[in-house]
């Protein structure tokens, strides 16, 4: 039996190291390779996350117009109020702020509160405020240094002339998306195409770069509607079911010239300004989807 020498044990010492070695280098070379080709796409947009923040610019809605250009829908801007839970942290700062501003927004304080658990750093407690209720909210956040609690600027669908026309222009729903009549089958052309602000942020998350994409405006909708005759046309039929008893009714008033219609009428009627919930009532949808749309035109798209 041969011995061993010094010499065989430094041989063998260094073979060892070097299979470590070797192992270790394709160990690297494979977590390399993982990291950059297989989850490549992961990581490069938790590293876009990480320096960019993206703002989404909202477009108008289209306006729908009668046939002399007055408004019978319009979009105006109206008052929210969100919170920001990483910065309205706890109590009692959450229960100051449900005391103070349940009652003005007609919430139940169980409610309200319900709404700041976590830490979310953007939840809608209320949205489109009427302006009286907006002013108030803005005081009450001044006046108590409210941190996290305010106020974000948001489109809102306004009906001018209430409950004229109603069951011909529909409504749209709290995220501006048509949901009867013209709001709904002329959702895509009326609502636009949603625009947006990217942000690069450096280390420190300040903002040093800005990008924007424009919001391109929804395109106006003029009908052959003439908003006097339809005024006109729904108090006689309002008045028609009152002397007759009727549970509801509906007129057409055409051109006989042109065949275009001037005054389209259901009755009893509803205001759209209300987001009123008609899925289920058949009297209150039977105009919407009749409009002939060879009787529309659209404007500055």
């Amino acid at each position: 039996m041969r011995a061993r020498t010094p010499k065989t044990d430094t041989r063998n010492r260094i073979l060892f190291i070097a299979l470590l070695l070797f192992t270790w280098v394709i160990v690297v070379i494979w977590r390399l390779g993982w990291l950059q080709v297989v989850r490549n796409e992961h990581y490069l947009a938790k590293a876009a996350r990480n320096y960019t923040k993206e703002v989404e610019l909202a477009p108008a809605r289209g306006a729908i117009l009668d046939r002399n250009g007055k408004e019978l829908a319009s979009t105006v801007l109206s008052d929210s109020v969100f919170v920001d839970l990483k910065l309205l942290k706890a109590d009692p700062e959450r229960r100051q702020a449900t005391r103070l501003l349940a009652p003005v927004l007609g919430m139940d304080e169980a409610e309200f509160y319900g709404k700041l658990q976590g830490n979310a750093s953007f939840v809608w407690i209320k949205r489109k405020l009427e302006p009286e209720t907006a002013q108030l909210v803005r005081s009450i956040i001044e006046e108590n240094k409210l941190a996290g609690v305010a106020l974000k600027k948001e489109a809102q669908r306004f009906y001018p002339n209430d409950s004229l026309a109603a069951h011909l222009l529909g409504y749209v729903g709290a995220e501006d998306k048509g949901l009867a009549g013209l709001e709904q089958t002329q959702d895509k052309q009326l609502q636009g195409r949603a625009g947006g602000i990217e942000l690069l942020k450096d280390g420190s998350g300040r903002p040093f770069e800005r990008r924007e994409n424009p919001a391109l405006d929804g395109a106006q909708l003029v009908t052959t509607i003439d908003s006097v005759l339809q005024y006109k046309v729904e108090l006689r039929l309002a008045e028609a079911l009152k002397l007759t008893g009727a549970k509801a009714g509906s007129a057409v008033v055409l051109d006989p010239a042109s065949g275009e219609i001037l005054a389209l009428a259901n009755s009893p009627a509803f205001d759209p300004n209300q987001r009123p919930k008609v899925a289920n009532d058949p009297l209150r949808l039977t105009a919407p989807s009749v409009f002939p749309m060879s009787r529309v035109r659209f404007l500055s798209w």
